[in-house]
């Protein structure tokens, strides 16, 4: 037997699913969860930035330098630069870059799910909360070496 033709037994009451469409089914889910995912990594990269723009805001030195001429925001770097060593910052620092990252991968997830089912299920449309998204693809150039 032909392990893309399997069917899965139905539960009471369900229609019985077959190997490709349990797949579709699966890249749906794993890409509407993967989309879902990266706008909570947003809301929390938006909440660290907040409290490093509060830690900024509370330091008078920077402030100062924020409002000062061209020639003197060279300062500022360095005010930044003795903010960002203090240990909580540094940590804070570090969990935005990560976000940041972890952003980038569900964003490769959410684009691989996605091109993978619209070339299985032939439609280049997901559902989600009621709304609609249309799959698209995009491609890029890289010189190389």
């Amino acid at each position: 037997m032909d392990t893309n033709t399997q069917t899965v037994e139905p539960l009471p009451g369900q229609m019985a699913i077959d190997g490709e469409q349990q797949t579709l089914f699966s890249l749906e889910e794993l890409t509407i969860k993967a989309d879902d995912s990266i706008a909570s990594l947003k809301a929390q990269i938006k909440e660290a930035q907040q409290v490093l723009k509060d830690v900024y805001d509370a330091n008078e030195e920077y402030v100062q330098q924020v409002n000062r001429t061209e020639g003197e925001k060279k300062q500022l770097g360095e005010i930044k630069k003795e903010i960002h060593a203090q240990p909580d910052i540094a940590s804070l620092l570090q969990k935005i870059k990560d976000l940041r990252g972890d952003i980038r991968e569900k964003q490769q997830t959410v684009s691989e799910c996605a091109v993978e089912y619209a070339r299985l299920s032939g439609t280049r449309q997901i559902k989600k909360n009621g709304h609609t998204y249309d799959i698209v693809q995009s491609a890029r150039l890289v010189k190389r070496k």
